[in-house]
């Protein structure tokens, strides 16, 4: 039955009848070289497209079966995404001797695309990430550093971003007690 007496309320979230389901295609190739016992490069590269994007719209003022509602909210087909990127890793491990050990690696990744022309939100394009690691006998130093690029983001729908950024960590360890099925450590 379709009449209603007495419905009221401020917000609905209402069905759209016109709503086709998104659809992904997506591309990706990934390598891993083994350059010798030390040293070790991999890599991908990808392409994503999604065609009828869904996402929440708000409208206000609507009419749904003869009532006035304050604020709809009702998932849209709006947008066409495209984004692309890849990333390099490359890892290494060398054993000085049988107690010193060094293991640089260093990791990058590029992250590009667009939603209608505009450019992607809450996505940093660059980002490297490396970590220096010793470790002599039963005690070991690390050092690790991320950096990523300025994001973008909507708030209160105006653009805002978040400003490139370098964080640092540094760690130090004994490895306390090695057994075949645990290790204890402090750090």
């Amino acid at each position: 039955n379709s009449d209603s007496t007495g419905l009221t309320s401020g917000f609905f979230h209402l069905p759209n009848a016109d709503l086709k389901p998104e659809h992904l295609l997506s591309h990706e190739i990934n390598f891993n070289f083994l350059a010798n016992a030390n040293l070790i490069i991999s890599g991908n590269a990808f392409y994503n497209q999604i065609n009828n994007l869904i996402e929440t719209e708000l409208s206000f003022g609507e009419e749904f079966q003869g009532v006035v509602i304050g604020a709809v909210q009702r998932n849209v087909n709006k947008g066409f995404p495209e984004t692309f990127g890849g990333s390099l890793s490359l890892k290494c491990d060398f054993d000085i001797t049988n107690k010193l050990s060094f293991k640089p690696s260093i990791d990058y990744t590029f992250t590009d695309g667009h939603i209608d022309g505009d450019q992607l939100l809450y996505t940093a394009k660059n980002k490297v990430q490396t970590e220096l690691a010793f470790a002599y006998n039963k005690l070991y130093f690390s050092f690790s550093g991320l950096y990523r690029d300025k994001t973008y983001g909507i708030i209160n729908g105006q653009f805002t971003n978040n400003e490139e950024f370098f964080v640092c960590n540094a760690n130090i360890g004994l490895k306390l007690l090695e057994k075949a099925s645990y290790n204890l450590t402090l750090s």
